[in-house]
């Protein structure tokens, strides 16, 4: 367990999931349950694994119909905005330190830990292993990735955009990330100049990627916490039987092999 004192953990779970569909009829994404857990109680039970008890979860579709044992806070325009705009809804709780989690991913709690003992101030996890992966996802997978680019000392160089070639993805963005002390400070310093430089419409909709790619060009660091698989992301219903195949759950604690499927009970 770190000793230090512990991020706060911020869960970005406000949006339907359609592709999730029927199981997102009456619940948002992070309320799909996986190997008999929830994604969002999987990811609570990991930060807590971790000794992390200040957590929260960003809600909005079917909000009523979450159930979490952390602080819930809502946004009431989830379905005109975007993940940028939900993780602002919590920017009084941010403290000097935040680690920021989509609501549709698994992690391993090795990948967590990790995240706890870097000391850079700014950190985004990404996944050297992913073509495999996404090759079993989708049957185009230059058509789902984005760029990820990072240069000699690891700081990501390009994250985000679309791209028409594979040399443009050296790893894959998995959707958790930290910031503290000074990394946050940027982060809120690049919100406030996209907030005056772009129109309400634009800026409601930025993703968490438009935003670490302004960091970027503005100059930021953003290390790269790289990993090999360890993590899953649940965006369909063919994603889910993956992930279901790929896990091992043993005293409550998950183990995640991409390599290895596992037979059907």
């Amino acid at each position: 367990m770190i000793k230090n004192k512990l991020p706060t953990f911020i869960i970005l779970s406000a949006g339907q999931g359609s592709r999730l569909k029927p199981i997102t009829n009456d619940r948002p994404k992070g309320m799909v349950p996986v190997a008999g857990k929830t994604i969002i109680d999987w990811q609570i039970h990991t930060a807590q694994s971790c000794g992390i008890n200040n957590i929260i979860v960003v809600t909005g579709y079917c909000a009523d119909n979450v159930i979490a044992n952390a602080k819930q806070v809502y946004n009431s325009r989830f379905a005109e905005t975007n993940m940028v705009y939900s993780l602002w809804r919590t920017a009084e709780d941010f403290g000097n330190d935040v680690i920021i989690s989509y609501g549709d991913i698994l992690y391993q709690k090795n990948v967590l830990e990790e995240i706890l003992t870097i000391e850079n101030e700014a950190i985004v996890t990404v996944d050297l292993d992913f073509l495999p992966y996404w090759e079993q996802r989708t049957d185009n997978p230059l058509g789902d990735l984005e760029s990820l680019r990072f240069n000699s000392c690891d700081n990501l160089a390009e994250i985000g955009q679309k791209s028409q070639d594979f040399s443009d993805i050296q790893a894959q963005y998995i959707g958790l990330m930290r910031f503290k002390n000074q990394g946050l400070k940027n982060l809120i310093l690049t919100y406030r100049k996209l907030e005056g430089a772009l129109d309400s419409e634009k800026f409601d909709n930025l993703y968490m990627t438009d935003l670490l790619q302004e960091m970027i060009t503005q100059g930021h660091t953003l290390k790269a916490h790289k990993i090999n698989g360890q993590w899953l992301e649940i965006d369909s219903l063919k994603d889910k039987a993956l992930a279901e195949s790929f896990l091992n759950i043993s005293q409550g604690t998950l183990t995640i092999d991409r390599a290895v499927r596992q037979s059907p009970a």
